[in-house]
């Protein structure tokens, strides 16, 4: 198809025109007129031909929103042809000078038909492996102050990065970091961009701790994260106040999810979790969101919320904010607790077991009667709520001063059901039970059944005996975990344990006289 100059326009200015109406899809389709447009734009001049391209790239990236059309496109070139304008563009340095508004909008319209293109299956690993992606991180450093080109290339890598082969490519190309980083504070305002900036970064921080790292202490990623979390909380706690908090999510409340979402992942890293723990704006804001935000209303906000401080307890120095501030953050614990008995009271649990460690956090703990509660809740159908809890008791029973509840709540009767409930299908679960009782029973011991009770002590020596054969399946996790502490345990139960032996028939006495 040979057409230039205005009638070069006309054409693409029809064929976007009829793209927009949803219904002129099936003409497209029918017609696979596709190809003869990508042929046509292969032939426009970057530069003279721009205004050309905008309406010629518009339809591409409209017709790509439409899954039927997708793979026509894909077929006839559509990728090949976006990077082949793109890199003309890098390399005529058209993107490094002040460009026309034509050529900006040719590439508002190239990056969004890249990522409607995304769409199609298979088209993620053709984009990493065609070398866009230095491409677009080098659009990315010269248009980032430009809201739609740094809007489109971060739905973009939304996309990419929900792909664990995608998150190292990204990360290979070592300018989208600083450069995703920096686009939290130009576009501050601009609610969508900060949702996806931070889902990228979460996703790029799910299983990599050197870009954890690099991010938190190459990078000071830590600066526009707590100015971001101290501005989106504000909105959010004056919307909540407003009484509009209901229903749907709010811009600052998804920024608020994403964001402490990343912060969960940050703190995974030992040094990176540390910096974290000692910001006081970043705990302080954490601690803020249990405190003000209602948890019915917002569930997933507190849940984020909980792992992140479940993950800076592992890592939080001595002398960080999160460790000074432990009575503030047991007594919020204890609110999530009675309040909820969901998946935030799951992370609360878990949350508890890092901090139990801590002295200050065990007498509250038992302060509360949260220790009643955890031994109520080895009762649980939900198994990750039984382990949490037996890792909780785990710290308490290490506290002689904490130890008398296990009694009185009949809680050594309820380990004992969990160990032969679990106890065959899960050596890790069933060796945190006899951790409990060997913390339980680690001072003073003189007579088993005087610790743990005539039937329970009847209970346990056989359950322990049978567990000690090697099983069928998972040897090397129980050799690892539970027989150390199983045998030790045995032991202990049977050295301080003298079997009651039946009486034999009473001898009748002669009578007396």
């Amino acid at each position: 198809m040979e057409v230039a100059g205005k009638n070069l326009l006309n054409v693409c200015k029809l064929l976007f025109s009829l793209a927009r109406t949803e219904t002129n899809d099936a003409l497209f389709s029918n017609e696979d007129i596709s190809g003869p447009l990508l042929g046509l734009l292969r032939q426009c001049d970057e530069v003279s031909d721009s205004e050309a391209l905008v309406y010629g790239v518009g339809t591409v990236k409209l017709l790509a929103s439409n899954a039927d059309l997708r793979p026509q496109l894909v077929e006839n070139g559509a990728l090949s042809f976006l990077h082949s304008l793109l890199s003309s563009y890098l390399q005529q340095g058209e993107v490094d000078v002040a460009p026309s508004t034509n050529i900006e909008n040719v590439l508002v319209q190239l990056t969004a038909a890249l990522r409607n293109l995304l769409e199609h299956s298979s088209l993620s690993s053709s984009l990493v492996s065609s070398g866009l992606l230095p491409l677009l991180a080098r659009l990315l450093s010269v248009h980032l102050s430009h809201p739609s080109i740094t809007f489109n290339i971060s739905r973009l890598l939304s996309k990419l990065t929900l792909r664990r082969d995608c998150c190292e490519a990204v990360v290979s190309c070592p300018s989208f970091l600083p450069l995703l980083l920096h686009a939290l504070t130009l576009h501050h305002s601009h609610h969508e961009i900060l949702v996806r900036v931070c889902f990228i970064l979460g996703n790029l921080t799910t299983d990599d701790d050197g870009v954890r790292y690099e991010l938190c202490l190459t990078h000071k990623a830590l600066s526009p994260l707590s100015s971001l979390l101290s501005s989106s909380l504000a909105s959010e706690l004056e919307r909540d106040r407003d009484g509009t908090a209901v229903h749907e999510k709010s811009p600052d409340e998804e920024i608020l999810i994403k964001l402490v979402r990343l912060l969960a992942n940050l703190s995974v890293e030992a040094r990176a979790g540390a910096e974290v723990a000692s910001d006081k704006t970043i705990v302080g804001g954490l601690l803020t969101v249990l405190e003000s935000l209602p948890l019915t209303s917002y569930s997933e906000l507190s849940v984020n919320t909980l792992a992140t401080l479940n993950n800076l307890s592992f890592h939080a120095p001595t002398d960080s904010y999160l460790l000074n501030h432990l009575f503030r953050l047991s007594q919020l614990l204890v609110q999530v607790l009675l309040e909820d008995n969901g998946e935030p009271l799951l992370e609360c649990v878990r949350c508890y077991g890092n901090l139990s460690r801590h002295k200050t956090v065990r007498d509250a703990i038992a302060k509360s009667k949260v220790d009643e509660l955890l031994i109520t809740l080895l009762d649980s159908s939900r198994y990750e709520l039984v382990s949490a809890s037996c890792g909780v008791l785990v710290n308490l029973m290490a506290d002689s001063t904490h130890r008398a509840t296990l009694v009185s709540a009949a809680g050594v009767d309820k380990l004992l059901d969990v160990l032969r409930d679990f106890g065959s299908s899960d050596w890790h679960l069933a060796s945190l039970v006899c951790q409990i009782l060997w913390n339980f029973s680690a001072e003073g011991m003189t007579s088993s059944v005087a610790i743990f009770g005539q039937e329970e002590v009847e209970r346990l020596i056989p359950l322990l005996h049978s567990y000690t054969e090697v099983p069928e399946t998972g040897e090397e996790e129980w050799r690892e975990h539970f027989i150390p502490v199983a045998t030790s345990l045995l032991d202990r139960v049977l050295s301080h344990h003298t079997p009651l032996l039946p009486l034999s028939d009473p001898t009748p006495l002669p009578p007396v006289n």
